[in-house]
């Protein structure tokens, strides 16, 4: 509760995948429906929390602030106590190019691929949240607005069910 008597909510959504699947092109629009967008990645270095280029997740899960409804953008997020998780996917074909136009080394490359094939981020993800509270979304042909569609009925049917309405 906040001093004014008024509930805090602490609604994660963790908006997770492999690097290159569109988790913050759709972080973006589902921030444009009003919830607070947490770029997971800027946080880290803010909240020293960053490593050479390692984020320390238990120090960002003890310095992060979420009062209020947030998305989370990261490939990590599913890793920071969210209420639910939607992971973007690709096929990885189109994966391989994505990374490679980043400028991805080969084996940057290859471990990304792997995490993706054995769909390591949803089986981390389960082991934080039921697997009823987690939404996979093909990015393969961007999101479409009907995908968009079901994802924000996804996160609203979340939120509700948060606020245990």
């Amino acid at each position: 509760m906040e001093a004014g008597g008024e509930a805090v909510s602490n609604f994660r959504v963790a908006v997770s995948g492999v690097p290159g699947t569109g988790k913050t092109t759709l972080s973006l629009l589902i921030s444009r429906s009003g919830y607070r967008l947490i770029d997971l990645n800027v946080e880290a270095g803010k909240s020293g929390c960053l490593h050479e280029d390692e984020v320390d997740i238990g120090c960002l899960r003890e310095r992060i602030r979420t009062d209020g409804p947030v998305i989370m953008d990261g490939h990590y997020s599913h890793l920071l106590d969210p209420y639910c998780v939607i992971i973007t996917e690709c096929s990885p074909d189109l994966l391989e190019t994505r990374l490679h136009e980043r400028g991805y080394d080969r084996a940057k490359i290859m471990v990304n691929l792997d995490v993706l094939l054995t769909d390591a981020i949803y089986d981390e993800a389960s082991e934080y949240v039921p697997r009823n509270r987690i939404m996979r979304i093909s990015t393969e042909n961007g999101i479409k607005e009907k995908d968009f569609s079901l994802i924000m009925d996804f996160i609203k049917r979340m939120e509700r069910k948060s606020d245990g309405t």
